[in-house]
């Protein structure tokens, strides 16, 4: 059910715009996404105003893999 008092509307909407933002910075952080996706996840962040995230967010480990072409690190599983 919907709710269309003020206040609920922009909780979602906050909400709905920190989903995109967080998946935005994933993009940059994920070795399997395109140049460019990372692009365009850059320029949205950027025209929101994220500018360190569009800059900043990457760890330097991801930096080396996408440079050298390697995989993201597997994750060993604990049994």
């Amino acid at each position: 059910m919907t709710r269309t008092d003020g206040a609920y509307a922009v909780t979602v909407h906050k909400k709905d715009k920190d989903r995109r933002v967080a998946g935005w910075k994933a993009a940059l952080n994920n070795p399997n996404t395109t140049a460019e996706g990372r692009s365009h996840a850059r320029k949205n962040l950027l025209m929101r105003g994220h500018i360190k995230d569009a800059f900043f967010s990457t760890s330097f480990d991801t930096k080396l893999r996408r440079m050298f072409g390697l995989r993201a690190k597997r994750h060993s599983s604990h049994h």
